[in-house]
């Protein structure tokens, strides 16, 4: 992804942020709504190349947790990727499984202050 991509979404969620519609990125979804527990037991992800929706990220974790060998992701809405990271930075910095989005932007500010970037889509996604 190019630089201008980036800013490109990053202005796409500060409009969907503000309460606004915006054809093609109208669901990132919190957290699955499918029974994980049952899909991810009954399915032998152990040193297996797993290809995923990203959506939610959960079963993206999900498939790492079981061991897969990799997963790959794809997903319709590209701001599902800056969500994946905001899961990644709040499991690594807050010990928490999902960002507190819902108790306003302190919490985000905070978070986003201690992330260290690892490579450079982690450091693109964090502009």
């Amino acid at each position: 992804m190019e630089k201008l991509d980036f800013l490109h979404d990053y202005l796409l969620s500060c409009t969907i942020g503000q309460g606004k519609m915006v054809e093609g990125f109208k669901n990132i979804y919190y957290k699955t709504n499918e029974d994980l527990i049952s899909l991810c037991l009954s399915v032998d992800f152990y040193q297996k190349d797993v290809l995923s929706v990203l959506a939610s990220s959960d079963q993206v974790f999900c498939a790492r947790l079981l061991d897969a060998k990799s997963v790959d992701t794809f997903d319709f809405n590209r701001l599902t990727l800056y969500y994946y990271y905001l899961r990644i930075w709040s499991i690594k910095y807050k010990n928490s499984l999902y960002p507190q989005i819902y108790n306003g932007n302190k919490w985000l500010k905070e978070l986003l202050k201690l992330v260290k970037p690892e490579n450079e889509l982690e450091d693109m996604a964090l502009l």
